[in-house]
């Protein structure tokens, strides 16, 4: 179990890292480009973060602080001065013999479905001493969709508490680094408690990924902290989520009625405190994407007042005239229950 610290380092890190990514060495960046190179049409920066984190048993306070801090992270990457388009993934690792090796969740920016995979991680195995970071590490930099774009910041955090084996016949992670540099990919290091056979491997890989390195207190367990407010912003975020509406082929509905049920698993398994910073994510500009997916049919807001009973909708019958209506009207009424103006508020959460 982890202190409180761990979820003050998480942030923190994260926070000083991604806040100031512009200024932070991204692949394939030329400096002070000739005036007739610079690119006439505006494209969001890009911004990659995966967690590579240690789910053995000892790690249990760790995992309900990602659960925990994973939304005020996302709102802090999406409050920089250019709104990135934000994508989050994580691998999970334990070691050999155990149920799994890694669980790897690929990047995306629908956060919904990343956090309710995260939500099932458990904390269990383990026990030898060293785990597969090797492995974790390299799931992390080879098995991810990483930005192909020049510009991409793209970060890695590993978060453990052993070392990594180097008895396994596998690649290692001098190797695995050296690949994430060419990537353009930075690697930050946590190590949880003070293991002493663990400082020297973790300090390495941060020193080697141009990252760095930060240590927590191994003892007590997470903290989340609420706000009065908690409950009523999870209640108004719950209704916005009743708001939309989506259409496409039966493989694209397909998709979107999975990211519906990520939703209604995460608003009846999260505490208010995450629900509430999900919330507060949703309401900025750099979480359109999570809040609303692909093929969401609702663009501005119409007064209307019939009912809502399911965390959005996939359409399966009327015009797509009939169903912009619908969404429209819906949405208008949830955001009218937080006393925002519509015309103020329409234009910020936009379909595709």
């Amino acid at each position: 179990m982890k202190t409180k610290l761990l979820g003050i380092a998480l942030f923190g890190l994260t926070l000083a890292a991604v806040i100031y990514y512009p200024q932070l060495p991204a692949k394939n960046i030329s400096v002070d480009p000739p005036i007739d190179q610079l690119p006439t049409v505006f494209e969001p920066p890009k911004v990659d973060v995966v967690f590579v984190l240690d789910t053995t048993g000892s790690m249990g306070g760790l995992i309900q602080t990602a659960k925990e801090k994973i939304w005020s992270i996302a709102t802090t990457m999406a409050s920089a001065q250019q709104t990135p388009d934000i994508r989050i993934g994580l691998v999970a690792y334990r070691d050999r013999g155990d149920a799994y090796v890694t669980k790897v969740v690929d990047l995306s920016d629908d956060l919904d479905s990343v956090y309710a995979t995260l939500m099932d991680f458990e904390a269990n195995g383990g026990g030898d001493g060293p785990e597969s970071v090797n492995k974790a590490l390299y799931d992390a930099v080879h098995n991810i969709s990483w930005s192909q774009e020049d510009q991409a910041y793209q970060v890695i955090f590993l978060v453990g508490d052993a070392p990594p084996h180097m008895d396994y016949n596998e690649v290692r992670y001098p190797e695995i680094v050296a690949s994430a540099l060419e990537k353009g990919i930075v690697i930050n290091t946590i190590q949880c408690g003070n293991v002493p056979s663990a400082v020297e491997p973790w300090t390495q890989i941060a020193n080697l990924g141009n990252g760095e390195f930060f240590q927590v207190e191994q003892a007590g367990g997470a903290v989340a902290f609420m706000t009065p407010f908690d409950e009523e912003i999870a209640d108004l975020s719950a209704k916005l989520d009743d708001t939309r509406l989506y259409y496409g082929t039966e493989e694209e509905k397909e998709k979107m009625h999975a990211k519906m049920a990520a939703t209604e698993k995460l608003h009846e398994g999260a505490s208010f405190a995450s629900r509430a910073r999900r919330g507060a994510f949703n309401a900025s500009a750099g979480g359109r994407a999570n809040l609303l997916g692909k093929n969401e049919l609702g663009r501005s807001c119409q007064r209307h007042r019939r009912p809502r009973r399911s965390r959005g909708r996939c359409l399966t019958g009327g015009t797509e005239a009939d169903g912009t209506r619908r969404a429209r009207s819906l949405r208008c009424r949830a955001r009218r229950k937080t006393g925002r103006p519509a015309a103020a508020d329409s234009g910020a959460v936009a379909g595709p």
